[in-house]
């Protein structure tokens, strides 16, 4: 059995991944979905910098992995930026097999002086200063400015090469190439990747189990609540919106989705991003863009009770919701219902009207001055104490750290 790691340590292959890295003069790694480095081509003062302090090395390869588990899940390329405030280009190597090349860092050429200072502020938080960098530690002479078409354009050309080269490897060793085992990412029966995973926000799972079915409000107001949760930073929130439409559309693919429409009209959406720095802009690109999204599959799939079931749960989250309640008027059995939740969302039905809660909980301390008693009250959580236990667990604070922090 010949081995995908075998093919890309083949000299051409090597070659055509060097050359991609000179002729873009940007860095380009390959890894697998384990994090395990396959290649790496070309490096930059800023990333010899971050890479030298544990914690920064730590941020890199939480960004990276991110990224690249998103552009696997979705198979198409995510355009994101990093830890450090660089931009950075994420693709799967090969369709359909668990490795990613990541691009970057580059700086658009648009907002290079805004960019800088993002990178001085993120160097004195890692240095753990309260103010922003007047000087960097390094130079940033050799960090390519370009735009994000030409980083798109030439990672196109690497990855169509690869594809060509990989067709006629297969052919000459005459078998199936294989990678790694697939038990190396967590994931749960549904098939899901589990909520607990690094970078995993469990909201646009939701938003994406809505969307399922046509229904497009809820991720229009998920994305709200991210950007909301974001600096006022373009390119973090543009950031934020597409590397959030890559991972629904992610979603929707696993769970048998019509997406065709909307992967082809991606790289067209990103483009579109790029020129949107107002967040409500930004919300009605993701808008018009998920229209497209065809229910017609899943409402065959899974039955036209489980949209009605998800509008409930979205509409009377407050109440004391049951199961078999909601299930006995669709006349569907409970373990039926729960089990085509769980596979549209990763989630048991508890854990799901959970995070449902979690999200109006955190909207409302957000938006208004509402205490945490009173949120707890309407949101549909028992006690103060319930509530308190719950929000530190799924968002890492307290109701009041939270508020505190993110309060409008």
């Amino acid at each position: 059995m010949t081995s995908l790691r075998a093919f890309f340590q083949e000299k051409q292959v090597q070659q055509m991944i060097a050359r991609a890295a000179k002729i873009l003069s940007i860095p380009i790694k390959l890894h697998h979905k384990s994090n395990w480095a396959i290649q790496t081509e070309g490096t930059c003062e800023a990333c010899r910098f971050f890479q030298e302090i544990p914690e920064g090395k730590e941020l890199c390869a939480g960004c990276r992995m991110k990224a690249g588990r998103l552009a696997l899940a979705s198979n198409v390329p995510v355009t994101f930026v990093c830890h450090a405030g660089f931009t950075c280009y994420a693709a799967a190597a090969l369709p359909g097999e668990a490795y990613f090349f990541t691009f970057g860092p580059y700086m658009p050429e648009e907002g290079v002086h805004a960019i800088e200072a993002e990178v001085g502020r993120r160097v004195g938080e890692l240095e753990g200063k309260r103010t922003d960098r007047t000087a960097l530690p390094f130079d940033l002479a050799d960090i390519r400015r370009t735009s994000d078409e030409s980083v798109a354009a030439a990672a196109e050309w690497l990855l169509e090469g690869l594809a060509q080269l990989y067709s006629d490897y297969v052919r000459e060793e005459g078998d199936d190439a294989t990678g790694f085992p697939d038990d190396m990412t967590e994931k749960n029966a549904a098939g899901l990747p589990s909520p607990e995973v690094a970078g995993e926000d469990p909201r646009l799972r939701i938003a994406a189990a809505y969307l399922l079915f046509g229904k497009t409000r809820v991720l229009h107001a998920v994305l709200e609540d991210q950007l909301e949760e974001t600096g006022k930073s373009p390119q973090t929130r543009q950031s934020c919106v597409i590397a959030g439409i890559s991972k629904v559309l992610g979603y929707l693919h696993q769970c048998g989705a019509g997406i065709e429409s909307c992967r082809d009209r991606f790289p067209e959406f990103v483009a579109a991003v790029h020129q949107e720095d107002i967040p409500r802009g930004l919300l009605q690109l993701c808008d018009r863009f998920v229209k497209s999204v065809s229910p017609h599959k899943t409402l065959l799939k899974y039955g036209a009770e489980l949209p009605e079931v998800l509008e409930e749960m979205e509409r009377r989250y407050g109440e004391d919701l049951q199961l078999q309640r909601l299930a006995e008027p669709m006349q569907i059995h409970p373990t039926t219902l729960a089990r085509r939740l769980e596979r549209v969302t990763g989630m048991k039905f508890g854990e799901l009207l959970k995070r449902i809660r979690l999200m109006q909980a955190q909207r409302l301390l957000r938006r208004t001055s509402l205490s945490a008693t009173a949120i707890t009250r309407r949101v549909g959580i028992q006690d103060q104490s319930n509530f308190t236990k719950i929000f530190k667990r799924y968002t890492g604070m307290t109701p009041k750290e939270y508020q505190m922090r993110y309060k409008q």
